[in-house]
């Protein structure tokens, strides 16, 4: 069952093609008055309200983000045959149509690869193009852009960074949630520490959820939106302008830590083989912006001892998020908005905190080293995950840990002694801090 997707963009962009009936389909208006489905976003205001002019093709580069974005987030999963894979057909309007018709062999192996779906793609003309060219407006301001999403790893990257004495724009992403105020607590830190020399974008980006609220929860395609908006700051500063991506290294292989893991819970936000195909999007469309992932190589805890400036660090590590579900608490009657404390990255989290001798136990509305979790229940499930994943590894051959990381998806041949390695170190990490749960 193919869905399309028919994205209008601009108010005077009408446009419908002639689908049969049965067919599912989903119409979506980007900065379209009265649009159907509308993607309700601040990014072309915020961009503008900095002064900064974007080209077409990086507005391009944004308006295909969102709507992979919005297409994710409104059709669910459990609609396919085998409760996952889904075939999107997007109809999508660009600057430059040749252009992307030249990228899509590359768009789509990314998108699939991120996503896990099948992708389509219909160019045609945008009305709304403006013609321009790009300029380096942001260079007055800034002199490269980071991703900030309010996390521990975004947190130490943007540090070293300043440390390093550059002047930087910081990129956030949030919907209805409660993401932005998680940015805007530990960037409050990062600019009391060094003022005027960051410039922070909270873009707003929220997909219309629909009168019968049904929506897909697991957003594999947030990473592409993340990316594209970083991309889109860092194209307006001049050619060759770096957008760092601060993760650490065993979060971006993201190995499954059971073979159950393969789908939802094995996602692929900055995986080695995603970022490369980004990048080679990025070549291809004709957006010099140079993609760096300093940390691929580094456990969260070497960031974390690592840190350029340990006094910044502390006073603001307990204002960074996280939690892959910062608000399950309400369903538990705990506080909402504080770290769970047994999900994946709350775990390594942990683990990395510890390595780094800090003490966070009381960030955490359960302390699994307090009170041991069911394995059998959602409190103890990751727990469990992580204690199989150190066994099985521990007695692996040099050539089974290589097919074991290569299991998540390619990597560079130059690259597969070091990432293999943050791998082992990695789980070795949280192995420490689970030490009284895993036998041996």
């Amino acid at each position: 069952m193919r869905w399309k997707i028919i994205c209008q963009i601009g108010n005077d962009d009408d446009f419908s093609p002639s689908i049969a009936s049965g067919v599912p389909r989903l119409s979506l208006s980007l900065d379209k008055k009265d649009g159907e489905c509308p993607t309700a976003s601040s990014v072309m205001e915020d961009i503008k309200a900095a002064g900064l002019r974007l080209s077409d093709k990086a507005s391009d580069l944004v308006y295909l983000a969102e709507t992979v974005y919005s297409a994710d987030l409104r059709v669910p999963r459990g609609l396919t045959d085998d409760c996952w894979t889904r075939d999107f057909e997007i109809h999508l309007p660009v600057a430059e149509p040749k252009t992307w018709e030249e990228a899509k062999p590359t768009l789509v192996r990314m998108l699939s690869f991120l996503t896990g779906d099948n992708w389509t793609f219909r160019f045609r003309r945008r009305r709304t193009a403006t013609g321009h060219s790009g300029d380096s407006a942001g260079r007055k301001l800034f002199q490269s852009v980071s991703l900030f999403s309010g996390g521990l790893d975004s947190f130490i990257g943007a540090i070293d960074l300043l440390e390093n004495g550059e002047t930087i724009a910081l990129v956030g992403q949030h919907g209805k949630g409660s993401a932005k105020k998680e940015q805007e607590r530990a960037y409050e830190v990062i600019t009391n520490n060094y003022k005027d020399r960051t410039f922070p974008f909270w873009f707003y980006v929220q997909p219309y959820i629909g009168k019968d609220r049904e929506s897909e929860n697991t957003m594999r395609s947030r990473s592409i939106l993340f990316l594209a908006l970083g991309t889109a700051v860092a194209s307006t500063v001049g050619r060759g302008t770096k957008l760092y991506v601060p993760e650490n290294g065993l979060i971006s292989l993201n190995v499954p830590l059971t073979f159950s893991r393969l789908g939802s819970l094995s996602t692929r936000t900055t995986h080695p083989h995603f970022i490369s195909l980004y990048r080679n999007l990025l070549d291809e469309i004709g957006i010099a912006v140079k993609v760096e992932t300093p940390y691929r190589f580094k456990t969260k805890g070497e960031m974390l001892n690592e840190c350029r400036n340990q006094t910044v660090l502390l006073q603001g590590a307990q204002a960074t998020m996280s939690c892959a579900h910062p608000s399950a608490g309400r369903y538990q009657s705990l506080p909402v908005g504080k770290h769970c404390g047994y999900c994946v990255p709350c775990l390594i989290r942990r683990a990395a905190m510890k390595a780094a001798g800090m003490d966070d136990s009381d960030d955490y509305n359960f302390d699994i080293l307090a009170k041991e979790p069911s394995p059998d229940t959602a409190l103890g499930r990751d727990v469990r995950a992580f204690g199989m994943a150190i066994e099985r590894t521990r007695s692996m051959s040099h050539l089974q840990l290589v097919a074991e990381v290569l299991g998540a998806g390619p990597v560079p041949p130059e690259e597969i002694g070091e990432l293999m390695a943050v791998y082992q170190r990695g789980l070795d990490e949280v192995g420490r801090f689970l030490a009284s749960f895993i036998a041996g």
